[in-house]
């Protein structure tokens, strides 16, 4: 049998990820001052921008995700999301958020794959401060050790090298769960900067409609988020995501559905463990809210 060169489970895994690369509109702002809260820039339904600031994060330490890939009908692969404990990192609180992806066992032979990737997230600014991934793909494989520094506006890696950092930056774990931050309705319109493999590139993220997603964990009315690629990506124009977050307190991600020119992927919420609530932050009485 030919060993394929197409990356369909990569596809997936790194979708269930948001491997999406990103510079927001507005990157040209000035580095938010930490003493204030986090805000995330939105674009409000009747076209008018704003900033939303979270009233409390709906995850804790210990949250797991556990998903189930498939290709078609055909389960393809699982992958896990979690978060650690809280500690310290360049004198910042963080919480370290993990990810694992795998393929199925009778994959394995043709395409194995085994990816992991870490990011610490700032607790007070909601910014990631490390991001790391090791890919196992095949043939192909990638190690990329990155410290966001905000402050001096670069990323440094593990080589030495710097390239440019976007005010806010995130990494393609963090947006995840930086979007989850945040109370969204629809017609919303969330501008994140991200920052992965020595560049950046802009993300937008809508907020398309509503939909009830039946799962084996049971019905969750959802909020659909279509994220847009500006630049390079897996997806580019040639393809599309959904992201099916749960409305409600834990804005789960309980579905991804992603459309490619090699075919139609789902990653659908399986298994769920509930994290433990996090310490106070000091931005969370500071929320206004996000209704208009």
């Amino acid at each position: 049998m030919t060993r394929p060169r197409v990356r369909p489970l990569r596809l997936a895994a790194l979708a269930l990820l948001l491997a999406l690369r990103a510079g927001a509109a507005g990157a040209q702002e000035a580095a938010a001052d930490s003493t204030l809260p986090p805000r995330g820039r939105v674009q409000y339904p009747d076209g008018s921008v704003g900033a939303l600031v979270p009233a409390a994060l709906p995850f804790g330490t210990g949250e797991v995700l556990d998903y189930e890939i498939q290709y078609g009908v055909v389960s393809v692969g699982r992958a896990r999301l979690e978060t650690r404990e809280v500690q310290r990192h360049r004198e910042r609180p963080v919480l370290e958020l993990m990810s694992r992806a795998r393929s199925a066992q009778w994959i394995d032979t043709v395409y194995k794959v085994r990816d992991e990737i870490s990011s610490l997230f700032d607790l007070e600014s909601l910014h990631s401060l490390r991001f790391r991934k090791q890919l196992r793909e095949g043939d192909y494989k990638a190690d990329f050790d990155a410290e966001y520094l905000h402050a001096e506006g670069v990323a440094r890696y593990a080589d030495g090298t710097e390239s440019e950092l976007l005010p806010g930056s995130q990494d393609i774990l963090s947006a995840l769960f930086y979007v989850r931050a945040f109370a969204l309705r629809e017609g919303m319109v969330l501008h994140i900067p991200v920052h992965d493999g020595k560049k950046s590139y802009p993300l937008r993220v809508a907020v398309t409609g509503r939909e009830r997603v039946e799962t084996r964990l049971g019905s969750y009315d959802c909020l659909v988020l279509e994220p847009t690629l500006q630049s390079q990506g897996l997806f580019k124009s040639e393809g599309r995501m959904l992201i099916y977050l749960s409305d409600d307190a834990r804005r789960l991600p309980v579905k991804l559905k992603a459309r490619a020119p090699v075919g139609a992927f789902t990653s659908e919420l399986v298994a769920y463990r509930e994290g433990k609530p996090l310490p106070a932050l000091p931005w969370a009485s500071q929320s206004t809210g996000s209704s208009r």
